[in-house]
């Protein structure tokens, strides 16, 4: 099964917060796989922490077609 990753990043009043999804072409469906409880002072902290959990779940090594 192929599958592709995207981190989404916003900034909001607190700071800046990140949702990860997991989307599969085949069938369309796409899953939040992640999202952060706290805000990050900086979108490259954001993008840092979304990665670092994207690595945890799937074992190190993202799918071909991660969009981040």
């Amino acid at each position: 099964m192929s599958q592709s990753f995207e981190i989404k990043l916003e900034r909001q009043s607190g700071g800046w917060v990140w949702a990860a999804f997991l989307s599969s072409p085949e069938d369309g469906t796409t899953f939040m796989v992640g999202q952060c409880s706290e805000a990050f002072a900086t979108e490259e902290m954001a993008r840092h922490d979304a990665e670092r959990l994207l690595n945890d779940l799937y074992g190190g090594s993202m799918a071909d077609g991660q969009e981040a």
